[in-house]
């Protein structure tokens, strides 16, 4: 396992608010910096939202060295051909089970990497590869100073099996577990469930919004106390030490 890097997250799409500079929308996006790296997971909604947001934010989108995109719905593929609009060429990383017409455009403006299996993005930063379900999902596993850091799009195929699935592939604390945790229709001991999940696995800091629901970040909320933070666009989690 690659020596941890200082870690910066940025999210830069999400239905919720954080910074009221920023423009909210149903979707995901987030910016990793990583070391000398930067990555974008997910592109939210609409194009014209999020380079609106990353404009604001002060973020230079030629400086993205790969787009990973966890799932093939359109709140987290549909500002994609935006940022390839721009003239940017990194690679991105899709699910081989992604629908052809987004690997068209994609192919015809960069490489793209297919991915059916676990594979590291760059050295620190893991794709669980694909975790199958009605939908298959990809999540982003990040070896921070603190632990390991899952970041999730939807977590369509359930966030507990994200997090078995990162058990499996690399040995370490899992210290923080953030994104969208698909759990608005769960009921209040289905994600007392989840919770229970984190907590046996020593998960140490959430941070659930996106399509997480109410009800269930709430629960995170009141269950993890000064541990849990608040998602939604603009907000930043650094580990650094």
């Amino acid at each position: 396992m690659s020596d941890p890097q200082d870690l910066k997250i940025t999210i830069l799409f999400d239905n919720y608010v954080f910074n009221d500079q920023l423009t909210a929308e149903w979707g995901f996006s987030a910016l990793i910096e990583y070391g000398d790296n930067t990555i974008l997971f997910d592109a939210g909604t609409d194009g014209e939202i999020l380079l609106d947001n990353i404009s604001k934010l002060g973020i230079d989108s030629h400086t993205i060295d790969a787009l990973v995109i966890s799932h093939n719905h359109a709140d987290h593929t549909g500002g994609l051909q935006s940022l390839l609009n721009l003239g940017i060429t990194p690679p991105v990383y899709l699910l081989k089970s992604f629908s052809s017409d987004i690997k068209d455009y994609v192919s015809a403006s960069t490489q793209l990497v297919e991915i059916n299996d676990p594979v590291e993005i760059i050295h620190g930063i893991y794709s669980t590869g694909p975790v199958p379900m009605n939908v298959d999902e990809e999540a982003l596993i990040i070896v921070s100073k603190q632990g390991l850091v899952i970041l999730t799009g939807c977590a369509h195929p359930e966030v507990t099996r994200m997090v078995n699935k990162t058990n499996q592939l690399i040995d370490g604390n899992i210290y923080f577990v953030m994104g969208g945790f698909h759990m608005l229709n769960y009921s209040d001991t289905q994600i007392q469930s989840v919770i229970t999940h984190f907590q046996e696995h020593g998960v140490q800091k959430v941070m659930p919004t996106h399509c997480t629901g109410f009800p269930a970040i709430n629960s995170f909320r009141q269950a993890f106390g000064n541990n849990f933070l608040e998602g939604g666009v603009g907000q930043t989690v650094i580990i650094n030490e």
